[in-house]
């Protein structure tokens, strides 16, 4: 399997907001032509006339610089509960919140794009009745994104496996699992983001052992600060 380096624009949320500043930092500073682009620098929830003019100048530059948007992601500010929130009119609402964002990544080029699977409340996560009616929910909404994303011409919908059981993900059998449910009933695969600097079960934080077992389902790897020196 062939990698191409590429990076999350995460960094530039509140460091290089105008889109011709990190569009030449990335091409001329780091020598990058591949980013995936965040929900916090190109947020549905903003304004529709800022959006445009927004879209229009990503477009722009991203092709004087000769840079691909391959991928949409959540990040830090955008790293909600969305999906799994504990109201379901809440659930509702990221799903098209969600919808939004698919819509304007593609008219960036982008190919595919996600997040976390969802996060639980401490309440909803120890009580099992509700974390299965929760985890339940969030499957149907990422079955249903999946067909949507298809029409948008998306390959793939991805999430990153995350730390802790309420944020979902956190062993290789139980992000191999979420994966499964939702290819149950789906437009384009959902596959996976690994994450090489999380640290997950206390038994499964060797992230060579997660690319072995997974990396031929993650078209996409984030690559960051690990413990112990454990990627060098």
């Amino acid at each position: 399997m062939a990698f191409r380096l590429g990076i999350d624009l995460g960094f530039t949320r509140n460091r290089y907001q105008e889109p011709e500043v990190w569009t030449r930092i990335v091409r001329e500073e780091l020598g990058l032509g591949y980013v995936s682009i965040v929900a916090d620098i190109l947020n549905p929830d903003w304004p529709e006339d800022y959006l445009k003019k927004l879209i229009t100048q990503l477009k722009n530059y991203t092709n004087e610089y000769d840079i691909k948007v391959e991928a949409c992601f959540t990040s830090a500010l955008t790293r909600t509960p969305h999906l799994m929130h504990y109201d379901a009119d809440m659930r509702k609402y990221y799903l098209k919140w969600f919808k939004k964002f698919f819509d304007m990544a593609a008219q960036l080029g982008c190919k595919m794009g996600g997040g976390h699977f969802g996060a639980m409340s401490f309440a909803d996560c120890n009580n099992p009745d509700r974390r299965k009616r929760i985890v339940e929910d969030a499957v149907r909404s990422w079955q249903e994104l999946t067909f949507y994303a298809k029409d948008l011409g998306f390959k793939y919908l991805l999430f990153e496996p995350m730390s802790v059981p309420r944020e979902m993900g956190c062993t290789i059998n139980e992000s191999r699992q979420l994966m499964e449910m939702v290819n149950a009933n789906s437009g384009i695969p959902m596959k996976l983001c690994l994450d090489v600097g999380h640290a997950p079960h206390p038994d499964e934080r060797d992230p060579y052992m997660w690319i072995e077992q997974l990396g031929i389902e993650s078209p996409m790897i984030h690559l960051q600060q690990t413990v112990n020196g454990l990627l060098t």
